[in-house]
């Protein structure tokens, strides 16, 4: 079984680096909690999985990659059959060989 891995920004959660002042932050979190709510309410399945992501080029304030908070998720890859994978070249019963 194969599977693709997608993923999605989430919008109502904004992830930035913490405070210098705060020396033990690994990252803030901001909720709109509304927003959060109804982004929740319209996934399915017991567990979402959020991953934070450093930016490769954009830089906060204090010269730290940006952060985003992406949700990630995977889903199982159809199996295709010979005549799905390659539709021209289905089995007319009459092969040469």
């Amino acid at each position: 079984m194969s599977y693709e891995y997608k993923s999605e920004f989430v919008d109502a959660i904004y992830a930035k680096n913490p405070s210098a002042k705060f020396k033990a932050g690994v990252v803030n979190l901001d909720v709109r909690r509304d927003e959060l709510i109804s982004y929740l309410q319209g996934l399915s399945g017991e567990w979402v999985n959020f991953q934070i992501t450093r930016s490769k080029d954009k830089k906060d304030k204090d010269g730290l990659p940006k952060l985003s908070l992406t949700r990630v998720w995977r889903e199982e890859q159809k199996e295709l059959t010979s005549a799905e994978h390659m539709p021209d070249r289905e089995d007319t019963g009459d092969m040469p060989f």
